[in-house]
């Protein structure tokens, strides 16, 4: 591939990136300030704050700060984790969006978005905090935007790499291969919606299939959990407990579809005609998938968590 073609690759990732953390810190500003409490009120029972989960992080973009939400919730005690993990398991679904947005295509849009997004940027950055919040997420869309056609873009003389034809292959054939990959990539870029962008670009090359995308997906989410669980080294339990149960979350979701792998993708197919819309469904099936095994065993497995990180006993004096 032509040294352009690698520039051209690196600034349509880079601006997806920027995209993604531009509209979350955008709805953040915009959303935000009232989230705590309502987590706080709507954690009831394990169905309730899951769907609370999945409207945070839908409206924040971002299940990091989700999860960073509730592991503060947890450690002062406004609510316990159980409650917190209902939370965690809606917001992967919520996460999901991401998916669905960049599947609509918008790609013609993308420079009119952004410019729209720099209008209110201007406009609110001394008179309304709200306007500058929603700027930021305009501008955010656009940039998604224009970085997945970016990729495209650029992509396209891979098709043509042995190499790398032949490396997504072994991965449709051996799904776990997918998910190792996926895992990889979304710890190198720090964004599984970036590793999302990226295949829905190959896949509208022809580079590679709805198999191997479900199963790159599998380890992209995974993969978010590596950097929550670096963070949690040498914080208080409560972190380490809430950053493990995401963990040990996705893996148990992810063994469970990969023994239904075929039929899964076989449901997929029938979802939409379109490839990059069969994705962005491949992602939000898979999380829902996962959390109706997980949400009615939630306080067993909340337990199970405890005994496996318990509480340091006290020494006695």
């Amino acid at each position: 591939m032509a040294l352009v073609n690698w520039l051209v690759l690196v600034g349509g990732v880079s601006a997806l990136i920027s995209g993604l953390h531009m509209m979350s810190s955008g709805l953040k500003l915009t959303a935000a300030s009232k989230l705590k409490k309502y987590l706080n009120i709507l954690t009831n029972n394990p169905l309730l704050g899951a769907l609370t989960g999945a409207v945070v992080t839908m409206i924040l973009q971002s299940s990091s700060i989700t999860t960073i939400m509730v592991v503060g919730l947890v450690n002062t005690g406004l609510i316990n984790f159980t409650q917190g993990i209902s939370i965690i398991i809606g917001a992967n679904i919520g996460t999901t969006i991401t998916a669905q947005i960049l599947a609509f295509q918008l790609t013609d849009w993308a420079l009119p978005i952004t410019a729209v997004g720099l209008v209110f940027l201007l406009l609110g950055r001394f008179r309304s905090p709200y306007l500058w919040g929603l700027g930021k997420s305009l501008l955010g869309a656009g940039l998604l935007f224009l970085g997945l056609y970016m990729m495209t873009t650029a992509l396209k003389p891979l098709r043509e790499s042995p190499y790398i034809l032949n490396l997504l292959l072994e991965a449709g054939e051996v799904p776990l291969q997918g998910v190792l990959i996926g895992a990889l990539s979304t710890f190198l870029f720090q964004s599984s919606g970036a590793v999302i962008g990226i295949i829905m670009a190959m896949a509208v090359q022809g580079m590679v299939s709805l198999p191997v995308s479900i199963a790159i997906i599998l380890g992209a989410d995974m993969g978010t959990c590596i950097t929550s669980m670096i963070a949690s080294i040498g914080t208080d339990i409560h972190a380490r407990r809430t950053a493990f149960a995401h963990l040990i979350f996705n893996i148990i979701g992810a063994t469970c579809l990969l023994t239904i792998f075929n039929y899964f993708t076989s449901i997929v197919m029938e979802t939409s005609p379109v490839i990059t819309r069969q994705i962005a469904n491949a992602h939000t099936l898979y999380n829902i998938f996962n959390a109706l095994i997980i949400l009615p065993f939630v306080n067993i497995f909340a337990r199970f968590i405890e005994y496996i990180i318990p509480e340091k006993k006290s020494k006695a004096m």
